[in-house]
């Protein structure tokens, strides 16, 4: 896969994410949550998957600040899902 392609893709899912939290935020329901969380999931692995081992050789201190981000996200998504649970 090219790497504008890649961008492109990845730009597109931050988009996606982006406007499911405003939805889930501005109506106040859990409507969108699960497919967020899910956009979530997906976007991440197509990141440590693809985008930052090629980063990676270039930027390691940013790298290992992004999957350090991914970890936070991954926990409070995990933390959100056991409160919805209750």
């Amino acid at each position: 896969m090219s790497e504008a392609k890649l961008y492109s893709m990845l730009k597109e899912d931050h988009d996606t994410v982006k406007d499911l939290l405003k939805k889930t935020v501005d109506e106040e329901t859990d409507k969108h949550f699960k497919t967020l969380v899910q956009e979530l999931e997906v976007h991440m692995e197509g990141e440590e998957k693809h985008f930052y081992p090629e980063l990676e050789a270039k930027d390691k201190k940013r790298v290992l600040e992004a999957y350090e981000e991914h970890r936070l996200t991954k926990q409070v998504l995990n933390e959100l899902q056991k409160e919805k649970t209750r």
